[in-house]
């Protein structure tokens, strides 16, 4: 029998498709250890894309983790990365940070990195979408994206897959995947920046299927 278990929203929204599936006798398999792995960026922020509840500040009814505060501690080690380890980069002159999954070096294999590790130089800059909603202020995404726009990372297609501390080696193409993580976000960025509803988590809201699944994470009742 194969099985996914870690601690992340991957495994958040399968443990949210069983329960679709099987209903009540699904297992509802996921690690409460409140680590994504490597703390690989886009893990524990999937969640987000369809639905604003894996940001409650209190702890899930599965995992008892606070993901409000985990996400947000994760992002404080992204924006430092690279100022820690790597001070002398453009990376860190300009704030560009990034440590997660996608294309490899000149679209060569995959890699997934995350701030557990040491030594990495390697960007896949969808995480700063990805991430932005968690900012304090939505102004902060903008001038971070702003800035990758005039450093020529951030063309009419989309931002570059991914890019080197230097800011120098990138592969200048928009991955079907990490793009649709860009898109979804930059939508929930623009919405919570001019204050206006969010029609993807308030379709979400409104499935009965989507509700009755997000309820094993978060009962309604309380």
């Amino acid at each position: 029998e194969h099985s996914w278990f870690d601690w992340g929203s991957e495994t958040a929204l399968v443990v949210m498709l069983e329960r679709i599936a099987l209903g009540e006798s699904a297992r509802l398999k996921i690690s409460d250890s409140g680590k994504p792995h490597q703390e690989i960026g886009f893990i524990p922020l999937l969640g987000d894309l369809f639905t604003d509840r894996f940001d409650s500040d209190r702890p899930d009814a599965i995992t008892n983790q606070n993901w409000h505060r985990i996400k947000r501690e994760l992002l404080t080690r992204q924006q430092n990365y690279f100022v820690d380890h790597w001070p002398n980069s453009r990376a860190a002159a300009l704030g560009v940070y990034g440590l997660s999954a996608g294309e490899g070096p000149r679209g060569v294999g995959y890699v997934a990195n995350g701030t557990a590790l040491v030594g990495v130089r390697f960007i896949h800059p969808h995480y700063i979408l990805l991430s932005a909603p968690l900012l304090p202020d939505t102004n902060i995404a903008y001038k971070t994206i702003q800035r990758l726009e005039q450093e020529r990372l951030f063309p009419p297609f989309g931002l570059v897959e991914n890019v080197d501390a230097d800011l120098r080696q990138f592969l200048p193409m928009a991955g079907s995947l990490n793009a649709s993580f860009e898109t979804i976000s930059a939508y929930h960025l623009r919405q919570k920046h001019t204050g206006q509803p969010d029609s993807i988590y308030n379709a979400a809201n409104n499935c009965d299927v989507f509700a009755h699944a997000l309820e094993v994470f978060y009962p309604r009742s309380k």
